[in-house]
């Protein structure tokens, strides 16, 4: 197969070609190239003998002629010419058998480590054969293998798609409400993506054709199963991957194929299991990753970890296992999964070549940036979803946009990178003579080939996008602190506009953000509790404040400071201690969610900073509290009594809530709720349970419902995702009262003993609000911050 199919490319590429004899007549050689569905008969003995004499006569006349092996896809019929009836090309396909083989074809996944599942409290092997299946879990945990691992495992004919590739689609003359899906398996196990759409394959085949084939499809999968075993399982992968308006036409269409296709079953991975009614009658299975004992087997050389409860779990999930495994040897301490990610990337032995050690650390993150950065402009707007992909010629730019920051410019080149040991004059030859998308695809391993577009490249895992996302960002720091710390401070801002660091860094993706604090090192500043062992680990952090705060005091780069935040935050558990913000403009809002001191113990300063908004004291309502005459303003979005009138729950911005006892007049816990509430979703509602053990609060609206369990007394989440949609009444019973509302604020511990004199307020009331937090105000005169905003 190898063989012919290599003497075919040559015929095709080589120009001076352009009949074959075939038998006793000349057969142009364009009726020898057939297509995936439509394979053409094949002559050998000619096309041997045929070849042997051009090259003969020919030598070395053709080109850059390029072998190529064969795909797993494609096939020819090889016959022996013997009678006239052989000069008939065409060979029929059968369609069904066709995408039949086709799949067969699919090759499954090993799985490496025995994989721990677990279905409702009890602990299972392996997935039953009955019932349509969500599994989900966190990412790296082993979905897409496990799922990958079914095909091929019985008799059934796997269907295996990724649901990133999901799109809207609508033909009016397909009567199948399954558009997409159904398009797909014809498209991938058919055409095998010789045509990406419908319209392409309409175009070539004829419309007629393409509907006939459809409806065929369309009613073996709608046959009954023989003795109730499906003949098709249908693989989804990645519903996470997903935008929400994207999931609800997913689920009508699933809706449709449990109804009306009999004989598939379907298997479907996620994050989370989103509250769609298809899925109630899904069986829930969550996969762990490796079992606890498989883990500690492999690790049992490695005693010094056991004590480190954070990194044990992480090594729970196999690609971290591996990673970390990989790395068994260096130096460094490894604790969380920036780190294992860093020290896998940047130690591999590729390094060793400075191109595509180059490649790796400065183009690499360049690319995940501009993924990422597309996906915060566009996909709103077509719905795309997260942007997993990049087209070549996108890429292609990327990479001059990379060496025109990092080598063309030669006051960084000579401050940055020289320094690292790259030799601008190689890299430019390189550029020339090398295909680096080539070198990536082949060399590097990090990034593919799209399966169904030849066109689009993407990383192999999202874990390597959102890695290198961080590291560009890193990356551009590094040439700030190191390239421009003693420039002038006109300099250093104009640096800070040109490489966009003004503004927010990744839109909303919290996974980068925590990935960017584990890689720099700043979560390490999570105090212990213990005053003699905690030391603060200043970062490039800290490097990036000393900067800014040099700029002007009205400067309007705030995001520089919202960034900040944001990573610090992410990476300290919400708990930001002992940074000096002095003079620095913070952010619009600052998320209520945040805590910048431990109780009180290692507070960080504020001092002579520019204050424009505490989330926690929010403007929308401002009240005269007649105690004190402090204006306390409404920065609570919900509140509810227990069924007791003895607690009360506050749900507040930024997913904050937080339980008031009414008896004893004390806050009895509080809580960040952000890492369990979906994309762009907030908690709003709750409710307390009859007998007012437990509280089940809501994010979202209409079918994007999302369900949290808390248990009321410790304030630990003991359920999500698993609610029902039903109206909310949303009856505020004015709850807190000014009084109340002041009791509150003296108990928040969000900026106790935190340094604010000298501090500038947009709201003048501020001031006087942190003072009843315990945080240290000038008292005697309040300095008040007057800020125009434009169009506001």
């Amino acid at each position: 197969g190898q063989l012919v199919y290599t003497l075919l490319e040559v015929i095709r590429q080589d120009s001076s070609i352009r009949e074959i004899l075939y038998g006793s007549e000349f057969i142009s050689k364009g009726e020898f190239f057939g297509s995936f569905a439509h394979p053409k008969r094949i002559c050998l003995e000619a096309l041997l003998l045929g070849l042997l004499y051009h090259v003969h006569k020919n030598p070395a006349e053709s080109e850059n002629i390029e072998l190529l092996n064969t795909p797993d896809r494609l096939e020819f019929h090889i016959v022996r010419f013997s009678d006239e009836e052989s000069l008939d090309l065409e060979v029929s396909l059968n369609l069904i058998e066709n995408i039949h083989e086709n799949a067969k074809r699919q090759k499954s996944a090993d799985i490496k480590y025995q994989i721990e599942l677990q279905c409702g409290n009890t602990v299972i092997t392996e997935i039953p054969d009955s019932r349509n299946i969500f599994l989900y879990g966190v990412g790296g945990a082993g979905k897409t293998t496990f799922l990958l691992n079914q095909i091929n495992s019985n008799n059934s004919v796997s269907f295996y798609f990724s649901l990133y590739k999901y799109k809207r689609e609508i033909h009016e003359n397909l009567q199948s409400k399954s558009c997409w899906i159904l398009l797909q398996i014809l498209l991938k196990y058919h055409y095998q993506y010789e045509y990406q759409t419908y319209e392409a394959c309409a175009a070539c085949e004829g419309e007629n054709v393409v509907l006939q084939q459809l409806s065929e499809l369309d009613k073996q999968l709608k046959n009954n199963p023989y003795n109730f075993n499906w003949k098709y399982i249908l693989l989804l992968d990645g519903l996470n991957e997903m935008s929400s308006e994207l999931q609800e036409i997913l689920t009508s269409e699933l809706e449709w194929i449990c109804t009306e296709w009999k004989n598939v079953r379907i298997i479907i991975t996620g994050r989370t299991v989103p509250l769609y009614t298809v899925f109630d009658d899904f069986q829930h299975i969550e996969i762990h990753g490796i079992t606890d004992a498989e883990r500690d087997a492999v690790l049992s050389d490695y005693g010094e970890i056991s004590g480190n409860k954070n990194l044990v779990e992480i090594l729970k999930i196999p690609m971290f296992l591996n990673m970390y495994l990989e790395n068994r040897e260096t130096d460094k301490t490894l604790n969380t999964r920036g780190e294992i990610l860093d020290s896998y990337i940047m130690g591999r032995n590729f390094q060793k070549d400075s191109v595509v050690r180059f490649i790796v650390q400065y183009v690499l993150p360049f690319v995940a940036s501009k993924m990422i950065n597309s996906y915060d402009c566009f996909a709103f707007q077509n719905n795309n979803g997260f942007c997993y992909e990049i087209d070549r010629g996108e890429l292609f730019k990327t990479i001059g946009k990379s060496y025109k920051i990092y080598l063309l410019d030669e006051y960084v080149y000579q401050s940055y990178i020289a320094p690292k040991g790259f030799r601008k004059k190689s890299l430019l030859e390189s550029r020339e003579k090398v295909d680096f998308i080539e070198l990536i695809l082949d060399n590097i391993g990090l990034m593919k080939i799209s399966e169904n577009d030849s066109h689009k490249i993407h990383f192999t895992h999202q874990y390597f996008r959102d890695y290198f996302s961080a590291k560009h960002i890193l990356n551009l720091l590094e040439i700030i602190v190191t390239s421009y710390k003693n420039s002038s401070i006109d300099e250093q801002k104009e640096i800070f506009i040109k490489f966009e660091l003004d503004k927010n860094w990744f839109f909303d993706e919290h996974e980068i953000y925590k990935l960017f604090g584990e890689i720099c090192g700043d979560y390490k500043n999570i105090p212990d509790g213990n005053d003699s062992m905690f030391w603060y680990r200043r970062t490039i952090l800290d490097n990036l404040l000393d900067m800014y705060r040099k700029f002007n005091a009205e400067s309007d780069c705030f995001h520089i400071t919202e960034n900040v935040i944001k990573v610090m935050s992410i990476s300290r558990n919400n708990a930001i201690c002992e940074v000096n913000f002095d003079r620095v403009p913070l952010p619009f809002n600052v998320p209520c969610n945040i805590k910048f001191s431990q109780n009180g113990e290692y507070p960080s300063s504020f001092k002579n900073c520019i204050v424009d908004r505490l989330g926690i004291c929010d403007d929308s309502g401002i009240y005269i509290s007649e105690e004190s005459g402090v204006k306390i303003y409404t920065w609570y979005k919900y509140s509810v009594y227990s069924p007791d009138k003895k607690l009360i729950l506050i749900i507040s911005d930024d997913n904050y809530i937080l339980l008031w006892d009414n008896v004893s007049e004390k806050i009895l816990w509080n809580l960040d709720l952000s890492e369990y509430a979906e994309y762009c979703q907030y908690f709003d509602y709750a409710e307390f349970s009859a007998d007012g053990n437990k509280i089940d609060l809501y994010a979202g609206c209409g079918i994007n419902i999302y369900k949290v369990t808390i248990d009321s007394y410790s304030g630990y989440v003991i359920g999500y995702g698993q609610g029902r949609v039903y109206e909310y009444n949303f009856t505020d019973e004015k709850i807190l009262d000014e009084q109340l509302k002041l009791k509150i604020f003296k108990q928040l511990p969000h900026f106790k003993n935190c340094d604010f004199s000298g501090a500038k307020f947009i709201y003048e009331d501020y001031s006087k609000i942190l003072y009843h937090m315990g945080a240290l105000t000038d008292n005697k005169e309040l300095c008040v911050y007057k800020q125009s905003y434009s169009g506001t």
